[in-house]
């Protein structure tokens, strides 16, 4: 029987108490933030979206979720999600504003069960997922147009030779806070395997969150002499304790701490310039300094989380030796606390 948010709350001392629940309980817990305190650890939230995501069995309607449990998912699936479903104009924005609920495929696709980006064109308008496809002959297909939209003639010009069409019905669809700008798309494509978004991310607030981000350098510990292969391994400061950001933003050693768990726990992706992740970019490394050290001549502070990585892209790598790539900038949804308030 599913706990009462009551008994969850007693229950959810850490992140890993998540595990123990099941789907309802997930879905009360998100529906019940506001009164869960362990719900403000960023630990926490990731885990709760990669579980409620991975699992597969829960529907997300963003209409009911609060501002706070919506940047949430959208943060989550921003950093883990790179494949984008193409849709041709105007489908794809008639499906992002609600107008059309289900599409038409010549053949069964089956990553559309999975959540990809909706783009068209130039433009990126958030992630969706589709139930399981019906193939459905042309007849009812037309019984069933208030949901695809797509005229008869459009269907027998796209599908001339085929008596039945497969439709895909929208399950959930989650927008971005904005449309963003992508790399145009040419040609007639399904998918586009890594979506380029060139608009940078809104700091404006989203509900009580706000989007910040932290940049620190790297020490580029790359083993390039005479004679040996290259290790292609960076090695750098995340988040440095008390330090001011370029926006003047700081983080005390316990949100450091509690980011870089997270990190651990329920990200693990790295991409470049604020884009979505690289997956030639992968963490080796990952620790909190426990006292003050110096690295290749580098001043570490105590409580800085250090990151290592293992860069398998030849163009990124270029960019770390030629110096285009200096150094690591954290991108995550937190509150803004004043410094007069932060004791």
């Amino acid at each position: 029987m599913p706990k009462t948010i009551d008994e969850l709350i007693v229950g959810l001392q850490s992140p890993e108490d998540l595990y123990d629940l099941d789907d309802l309980e997930l879905v009360t817990v998100w529906r019940n933030l506001d009164v869960i305190s362990i719900s403000e650890n960023p630990s926490f939230q990731w885990t709760l979206a990669a579980m409620s995501v991975d699992r597969g069995d829960i529907t997300f309607d963003p209409s009911r979720m609060t501002p706070e449990a919506l940047a949430i998912l959208v943060a989550y699936l921003t950093s883990n999600i790179t494949r984008g479903v193409y849709l041709s104009s105007p489908y794809a924005k008639q499906v992002a504003i609600g107008e059309q609920t289900a599409i038409l495929k010549g053949r069964a696709f089956y990553p559309l069960k999975n959540f990809n980006i909706l783009v068209s064109k130039d433009q990126a308008f958030g992630f969706v997922r589709f139930y399981a496809e019906e193939l459905l002959s042309k007849e009812q297909l037309d019984d069933r147009a208030a949901e695809h939209l797509i005229k008869p003639e459009q269907i027998e010009k796209w599908w001339p030779d085929r008596d039945a069409i497969y439709f895909y019905a929208v399950r959930d669809f989650v927008p971005f806070p904005e449309i963003k700008k992508i790399e145009p798309m040419e040609g007639a494509q399904v998918f586009v395997e890594n979506v380029k978004i060139e608009k940078a991310e809104s700091t404006e607030p989203l509900g009580a969150q706000t989007r910040l981000r932290w940049d620190c350098s790297f020490l580029p510990l790359a083993k390039i002499e005479k004679g040996e292969a290259e290790q292609r391994f960076v090695l750098g400061a995340v988040l440095q304790p008390n330090v001011a950001d370029q926006h003047g933003d700081v983080c005390d050693e316990v949100e450091i701490r509690k980011a870089a768990h997270g990190f651990m726990l329920a990200c693990q992706q790295i991409g470049i310039e604020h884009r979505m992740e690289n997956p030639a970019l992968r963490p080796v490394e990952s620790y909190i300094a426990p006292c003050d050290l110096e690295i290749e001549g580098a001043k570490i502070i105590k409580g800085t989380w250090m990151l290592g990585t293992f860069v398998n892209d030849d163009d990124a790598w270029a960019a770390v030796k030629d110096g285009r790539l200096t150094g690591y900038s954290v991108e995550c949804f937190g509150r803004r606390i004043p410094l007069s308030e932060a004791n």
